[in-house]
């Protein structure tokens, strides 16, 4: 009993996993389907795993052995009979296919494929597999044909007889008669057959549909000739022939009721009976109707027709239609034939439509309103599909529809391969715009149960997971509806002006090694610093580091670089383009900086793409390099502090998706902050660099932040056991000489610690105070692309690599492979324009506002966005006044960005800093300052400013420790759960830490994702203007699917939705898209101001818009309640009442946008009840 129920516990067991992986094989492409199929094959032959013991043949599948076994060979085997010997024409044929194939006769070099016969190797050419491999080639190899490596022989030429001249002569006849031709293709074949065949191709069905969609109100169907009656010859015996093949047609005596189709005679009758089309009419029709034979509907007279009174009867009734059918326009020849009429498939169809329209007419509700937006099927070997069709924006339905679109069938040798054909088939459907039952299906053919064929009759009830549907990624489709979006409306990314100035391709540049060859860069470099740290940790890598003899670079094109110049814009796709050139011009990198920081959140706010993914790409093609990221300490990404157990988390989840090197900083040094991050790194295994972040001038002795200050904090670093000690100058306020004095200080005080600076170019004096970095005993300075930098930017690499020549501190990097990828760069700059800030040139004033050079062009956005374009000046002078108000803090994100938001709301509310001192306790500050002066971004060195601290916070709670200790631990299981119940399917521990860091990007980015798809593989041109009627290009989608896009047509304006028709070509079909026209409807609101005289009217304190909306008319507040939160680029801030009262004249709404000093209500004075 024991060994019994440990039988039946196994294989139940067995049949989940089973389940599992057929699930997971349905997800797979058809190319990796394959490969995975000749995998599994190779070993069950290698193995013998299906063997037939009475035969010794070898199988490669159970359905090859089952096949086998059903073989009458087998059988006789089997038995004990004598198997039956082939002819010796079998024989005969069999060597010729051998050496056909041995000697590559008929031969594909496409798929390496070669065939024993000319029909296998037309069959092979006509099947999916060969059209992709044909479709790749060519995309790889412009400019040659697939079929020029297709190997077909000159068929051997019959000797020409008086009997196959006639047949020629008539052939020839028939084709230039057109008696059988579509006019759609330009086709002419010589027989009814061939053209049939002609339309049920897809070239047909193509053609078809994009001459309809470029001539509404014609159908393809009038351009069809199919003339089956042959010119009968002109003599009196023709005459009477054809007169008799007329009146039988006309008389239908030979009549088939299923398809309504008259014959000429018994054989022609016989011939249609026999066709595939009859016989799948004829089993549609038994279907619908139980009971009810499609034989009863069949005419077979043999009498002669006769000029009797009752067939003249007859003649009359059909030529007065004296028995009609109103829906078919057809006139019967009595009852009995309207009768029989009303019973054919025509007739019952288009009844059936006849009521679905009437229905439609009647639906009051536009939500039961649906659009077939495509319409593709797929068919094959074995796979009967009557009705296939290929189509785009068929037109709108009901949800009542009778939604059968087309009836597959498939067929095979054993039930286990139809049910695997039937299961492919339903996989390649593309039916979008309305619901199918294609989900459901596939669920069931994947069923154990059904495998087995155990299916009962309440199976289907009695089996709740069949409802547990895949549903389809639809990516084609939302692509499309990005597309559309983008040429009726133009780009919706934040901060773009204008079009790209890049109008071509990127021409990749080509690495020569010293010898002038060509390096191969079709793989990834493997040597590199990264693998000291995989096989001996980040100890051993920091000691490498500090045995080096020269001055390693960090690299910061991929984040810091582009982050200070194109307002981080750039993309993943334009990343991984130069990625494997990177991985060996750069080998010899620190590091390559290209994750964290504002990336991070910019990714999914901005660039609609998955931060993670990002960093996973890279990895796998730069696997030699050390990634470098940015982490605020206790904040994470994010721009306050978040639960201790938050920031572990995240930190473990990067170093598992590829980061090695964290630098950990914090915006205020403060050491307790830092240390929540370091310690998350240290446990998670990563390199720890921690970071003393540099403000100021430490030469100025009325600086606070002087040299005794910064060693000091170094010392606390090092007791905490950090691999590097990072020095970040975010302004580029680190001139050469104090370079030299606080690098040459730490390092006569730790002479085995490996240091690595960085800084920005944005005075002009960057190139020099890296040198003067690398002279003193710096291990590492940053640098970017040549392209890339300069400015705001980090200096240029090519220029500390020609200052470091002959000093013994040289990188050790290829000069020549620098340049060849600042090629890259250079055109990339050109794609980003329009995130361009337009500096001219550096700005030493950088010394006096302390601006950090990631931030300035961030700001000088914001300000246009703000309507403060034009008080630039002022604003950079503000940003000096208000680091001053709040006591002369370091500026980096996040403090960088409190100060860069006070220092705009003062611009735009006309404030001194003597104003913001003395109505401290009135103004409604942007929340990222009162956040600050809560505490929730640490302690600042020196103290927070008093009484200004308490003025603007009025009586909000002030912390004196850091804010994780106030914070409750993040319950990751509840989160995972609320993410699933959000936007379903499965919640990845990224997507957990993507929540955490920002809720509501990470919402809205699920909903655009949801709404548009995946455009991370949109080229960026694409991505970002829109291409050009008639223009072609590619996307793909994933390895072996490629959409082959042309925009085609715009259409008018509906006056009555406010939308248009996009009209695209993909891959031959044509799609159309409904775009709702933003542009259409524009309501110029003009808002009343607010009297500053008036102290109860309520005026924004600066342009934005209101995301929530706390009060409404009649509500009672009292002095200091929220009435509204304004959000502004990032920066949020709260409007409250000036006084108590009663709320009235509100004069705004939620989601309404307003400018500075815009009435938003009133409040009448009195004391809240």
């Amino acid at each position: 009993m024991g060994r019994e129920r440990y039988r039946r516990f196994k294989e139940r067991h067995f049949d989940a996993w089973k389940a599992q992986q057929r699930l997971a094989y349905m997800k797979l492409d058809h190319a990796d389907q394959r490969e995975k199929r000749r995998a599994r094959h190779a070993k069950n032959l290698e193995t013998g795993r299906f063997r037939c013991e009475i035969c010794g043949s070898l199988f490669p599948s159970k359905a090859n052995l089952d096949a086998h076994l059903a073989t009458e060979k087998h059988r006789d085997r089997m038995n004990g009979d004598a198997p039956t010997e082939r002819s010796a024409h079998a024989i005969r044929l069999a060597k010729l296919a051998a050496v056909a194939r041995a000697a590559k006769k008929y031969y594909c070099g496409v798929c390496d494929y070669k065939s024993g016969t000319m029909g296998n190797l037309n069959t092979h050419c006509k099947g999916n597999p060969h059209l992709r491999a044909v479709a790749e080639y060519e995309e790889q190899n412009p400019g040659l044909k697939a079929e020029d490596l297709i190997v077909r022989p000159e068929p051997r030429g019959a000797p020409e007889t008086a009997e196959t001249k006639k047949i020629a002569a008539a052939r020839k006849s028939i084709v230039e008669a057109r008696r059988f031709s579509c006019g759609v293709c330009d086709y002419s074949a010589v027989s009814s057959v061939e053209v049939e065949r002609h339309l049920e191709t897809r070239k047909h069905i193509r053609a078809a549909a994009e001459y309809e969609a470029k001539n509404p109100g014609r159908k393809a169907a009038d351009l069809i000739v199919i003339n089956k009656v042959r010119s009968a010859p002109d003599t009196a015996q023709g005459k009477k022939a054809a007169a008799a093949r007329k009146m039988a047609v006309d008389s239908r005596r030979f009549w088939c009721g299923v398809c309504s189709y008259s014959a000429q005679s018994p054989a022609d009758l016989e011939r249609h009976l026999k066709a595939k089309k009859h016989i799948r009419a004829a089993a549609e029709y038994e279907a619908k109707n139980p009971g009810r034979k499609a034989a009863d509907l069949i005419i077979n007279s043999k009498r002669k027709p006769s000029e009797s009174a009752r067939a003249k009867k007859y003649a009359a009734n059909v030529k007065s239609g004296k028995f009609p059918c109103a829906v078919c326009n057809h006139f019967a020849q009595n009852r009995k034939d309207l009768k029989r009429h009303c019973q054919t498939q025509r007739h019952i169809r288009l009844v059936a439509a006849a009521k679905a329209a009437k229905r439609a007419s009647q639906q009051d509700n536009a939500a039961d309103i649906a659009m077939l937006d495509a319409c593709s099927t797929k068919s094959g070997v074995s796979d009967s599909m009557p009705d296939a069709c290929t189509t785009s924006g068929v037109g709108n339905t009901t949800t009542h529809y009778d939604s059968m679109l087309v009836k597959v069938i498939a067929s095979g040798s054993t039930y286990e391969i139809a049910r695997r054909k039937m299961l492919r088939a339903l996989i390649e459907f593309r039916v979008r715009g309305v619901k199918t039952n294609i989900p459901f299906i596939c669920t069931l053919l994947a069923h154990p149960a059904f495998i087995d064929g155990k299916c009962w009759t309440t199976f289907i009830d009695e089996t709740p997971e069949l409802f547990d549907l895949l549903g389809s990624q639809n990516r084609a489709q939302k692509l499309l509806a990005y597309l559309g979006d983008l040429a009726v409306n133009g780009s919706s990314i934040k901060g773009q002006v204008g079009e790209p100035k890049l109008k071509t391709d990127i021409i990749l540049p080509q690495l020569l090694d010293d010898a002038g060859n060509k390096i191969d860069v079709s793989k990834p470099c493997t040597k590199g610093w990264r693998q000291i740290i995989l096989e001996q940790g980040p100890k051993a890598f920091a000691k490498a580091v500090r045995d080096y003899k020269g001055c390693l670079i960090m690299d910061t094109t991929w984040r810091d670089a582009h982050q200070s110049l194109l307002a981080t814009r750039v993309r993943t796709v334009d990343l991984l383009n130069i990625a494997r050139e990177t991985s060996h011009a750069l080998h010899n990198l620190y590091s390559l900086e290209c994750w964290g920081g504002a990336t991070f959140d910019v990714a999914m706010r901005f660039l609609y793409e998955d931060p993670w993914d990002r960093l996973r790409k890279m990895r796998k093609l730069v696997p030699n390099i050390p990634f470098q990221m940015l982490l605020r300490g206790a904040n994470g990404v994010a721009y306050s502090s978040l639960p201790d157990n938050a920031i572990y988390h995240f930190v473990d989840q990067a170093k598992k998706n590829g980061v090695d090197v964290f630098r950990v900083f914090d915006a205020l040094n403060d050491i307790h902050q830092l240390e929540v991050g370091i310690k998350a790194v240290q446990k998670a295994g990563g390199v720890c660099e921690g970071t003393v972040c540099y403000s100021g001038d430490m030469l100025n002795p009325k600086k606070k932040y002087n040299l005794e200050y910064y060693l000091d904090l170094v010392d606390k670093l090092v007791a905490l056991d950090i691999d590097v000690l990072g020095v970040k100058d975010m302004a580029g306020c680190l001139k050469p000489h104090a370079a030299t004095l606080l690098i040459g200080s730490i390092r006569k005080k730790y002479p085995d610690l490996a240091i690595h600076v960085h800084t920005h170019d944005s005075a002009g004096t960057g190139v020099a105070s890296m040198v003067a970095c690398a002279m003193a005993g710096a291990d590492a300075v940053d640098a970017a692309t040549d392209s890339l930098s300069g400015m705001t930017s980090q200096p240029s690499i090519n220029a500390i690599m020609a200052s470091l020549e002959g000093s013994g501190k040289e990188p050790g990097l290829n000069a020549h492979h620098v340049r060849a990828l600042d090629t890259y760069w250079s055109q990339l700059r050109l794609l980003y324009s329009p995130f361009e800030a337009h500096l001219t040139g550096p700005d030493p004033e950088v010394y006096e506002h302390e601006i950090p050079g990631g931030q300035l062009t961030n700001m000088m956005f914001q300000a246009s966005q703000l309507g403060l374009g034009s008080q630039w000046l002022e604003t950079k002078k503000a940003y000096e006044q208000a680091n001053d108000l709040l006591g002369d803090i370091v500026k980096v994100t996040p403090t960088s960005k409190v100060v860069g938001d006070l220092a705009q709301f003062m611009v735009s509310n006309k404030l001194s800093p003597e104003d913001v001192k003395a109505r401290a306790a009135e103004l409604d500050f942007p929340g990222s300052v009162l956040e600050f002066f809560e505490g929730l971004m640490g302690q600042p060195y020196g103290g927070f400013p008093e009484p200004l601290r308490s003025n603007a916070l009025r009586g909000r709670r002030k912390l004196d420790q850091r804010p994780g200790l106030f914070l409750e631990p993040v319950d990751f299981a509840q989160i995972r759960k609320e993410l699933a119940n959000k936007f379903g399917g499965p919640v990845t521990e990224c997507d957990v830490a993507s929540y955490i860091m920002y809720p509501k990007v990470f919402e809205d980015y699920k909903k655009f994702v949801a709404k548009y798809g995946d455009l991370s593989v949109l080229p960026t041109k694409y991505f970002l203007s829109k291409p050009e009627i008639g223009e072609e290009f590619h996307v793909e989608l994933e390895k072996g699917k490629v959409l082959i896009l042309k925009l085609l047509a715009i259409g008018p304006l509906s006056e009555n939705t406010g939308q248009r028709e996009v009209f695209y070509e993909m891959n031959g079909e044509v799609r159309q898209v409904t775009v709702d026209d933003k542009t259409a409807a524009i309501d110029n609101v003009s808002r009343a101001k607010a009297d500053p005289t008036d102290t109860s009217q309520v005026g924004a304190p600066m342009a934005g818009v209101l995301v929530e909306l706390r009060v409404h008319d009649g509500s009672e507040v009292k002095k200091g309640d929220p009435l509204a939160v304004l959000s502004a680029m990032k920066m949020e801030m709260v409007i409250s009442a000036p006084h108590s009262g009663v709320v009235s004249q509100l004069a705004v709404r939620e989601g309404d946008s307003v400018d500075g000093s815009d009435l938003i209500c009133r409040i009448v004075k009195g004391e809240a009840k």
